[in-house]
């Protein structure tokens, strides 16, 4: 279990990563017990459920609880029993119960609305919605923001007592930057959580906010954009876009996104990688092509060429990269035999399984 430092808000709460969170969610006990999760805000809670229906192969079904009402659980629907005409509960049909299957019945942002508590509540312990029973595969799970966060997230006693309510910390910069790489995040995005890895800190972890003014802190008021997971993701899309609006409009963009602070470091890397030599350049003339200055340069060349490289011209590439110190060249490697995309192939690669057998002692779990 990943250990957090403990402070006023933390102190003795358990805390897994999002891998363990999907795994959890993944095992058998996940169709018999509810679990709901709670962390930081952007930390990816929502991506949960999509992870969880992708390797289970079933159904998503996404509830916004901050967006619903208690009508959308299920209605009152008069029918006969017996010749006495009685009124039942009607599950809404974007359950799918009608298509009686397993799902992944998700439940974000279950502690914003206090008018679901009692029907939701019910879905979580008896695993019905109204009095229709969900198909005894079925994974229920909530999610929610902490409730120090100041963004109206509260669980009462009643419902904590029905669930499994656990917390899950943000990833780190080496686990971002691994889901970044393989999710067309750019490079210098990438570089820059490397370079400033405090970005991905929870206020949990801070004793004073202005030891980190890149984050969401409830405590600093003054702070509207910040970085996080989902901002760093949405600013990325942005970048892609670089080209077509211009520094001057990127960079108020990304202000707006991740805050002046976090926006300025980005934007020193983003520049930077203008000077780097261009992949077309590396795979052409791997050992002519200038090798860039100084760490930041380095690991954001590194990061590119992982990002791009394919079987066909990995030899050419692998030469400009075991140019680069050997801390990149680690980076490098790691970065790549953890893409599901490329460790298949890179595995058969003899230049890259050489460089394994002799430096074994870099690789990372």
């Amino acid at each position: 279990m990943s250990k957090a430092t403990t402070t006023k808000f933390n102190a003795g709460t358990p805390i897994l990563s999002m891998e363990q969170c999907v795994q959890l969610l993944c095992a058998p006990y996940a169709t018999k017990r509810s679990i709901v999760i709670e962390g930081d805000t952007g930390s990816g809670k929502t991506w949960l459920g999509k992870e969880v229906s992708k390797r289970t192969g079933k159904r998503l079904v996404y509830f916004d609880c901050g967006a619903k009402s208690i009508e959308d659980l299920s209605v009152p629907w008069p029918t006969e029993i017996n010749g006495t005409r009685v009124v039942m509960s009607v599950p809404h049909e974007e359950f799918g119960i009608q298509f009686n299957e397993p799902i992944v019945l998700m439940f974000d942002e279950i502690g914003k609305n206090r008018s679901l508590f009692p029907g939701v509540t019910r879905v979580l312990q008896e695993r019905t919605i109204g009095n229709t029973p969900l198909h005894p595969e079925t994974i229920i799970f909530g999610s929610t923001n902490l409730g120090v966060e100041n963004f109206g997230d509260t669980l009462p006693g009643f419902v904590r007592s029905r669930i499994n309510l656990l917390r899950m910390r943000k990833p780190n910069a080496e686990e971002w930057m691994q889901w970044g790489a393989n999710n067309n995040i750019v490079p210098a995005l990438l570089a820059a959580v490397h370079e400033f890895p405090q970005m991905l800190e929870s206020f949990t972890d801070v004793e004073d906010p202005k030891d980190n003014p890149y984050i969401y802190d409830p405590r600093d008021a003054s702070r509207t954009a910040f970085v996080t997971n989902r901002s760093l993701h949405h600013l990325s899309d942005l970048l892609h876009d670089r080209d077509m609006l211009g520094d001057d409009i990127v960079t108020n963009a990304a202000m707006g996104i991740v805050g002046a602070k976090a926006a300025a470091d980005i934007m020193t890397m983003v520049t930077l990688g203008d000077t780097l030599p261009k992949y077309h350049e590396i795979v052409a003339a791997p050992e002519k092509v200038k090798v860039p200055v100084g760490v930041g340069a380095q690991i954001m060349s590194a990061l590119t060429c992982m990002q791009r490289v394919e079987a066909t011209d990995f030899p050419d590439v692998f030469k400009y990269v075991q140019r680069l110190p050997m801390e990149i060249q680690a980076l490098f490697a790691n970065q790549l035999m953890k893409a599901p995309s490329k460790s298949v192939w890179v595995a058969r690669q003899q230049s890259f399984t050489d460089f394994a057998r002799k430096n074994f002692n870099l690789f990372t779990q």
